[in-house]
């Protein structure tokens, strides 16, 4: 019994000093995909070309880091604001993944 306790005590331990870099990197392209799927693909499309509802291509955007927050945030010419329904770090992370979809 005071061997099982030990091993617990040991792998909790190993477990709590990994290292949290490769975890947060790992859920925050998961997180990124998500949010991008859950908010903007439906118009965007999965590769941002869709075009739908007269969405931009995303794949072919040259817009900077600060005019994507803006727009994302703000919303534009018939897509909607999201400042309200996402976090700044949100927004971040699917501003980190529209940049990948870019050709």
């Amino acid at each position: 019994m005071v061997l099982r306790i030990s091993y617990i005590i040991i792998f909790g331990f190993l477990v709590s000093c990994s290292s949290p870099e490769k975890d947060e990197n790992k859920s925050t392209k998961i997180d990124s995909k998500y949010l991008y799927t859950l908010k903007c693909a439906a118009c965007h499309g999965p590769s941002g070309n869709l075009g739908a509802a007269g969405a931009k291509d995303l794949s072919t955007s040259k817009l900077s880091d600060i005019e994507l927050k803006k727009i994302i945030s703000e919303g534009n010419s018939g897509m909607p604001a999201f400042q309200s329904s996402l976090s700044s770090k949100e927004i971040d992370e699917i501003i980190n993944f529209v940049k990948h979809l870019r050709k």
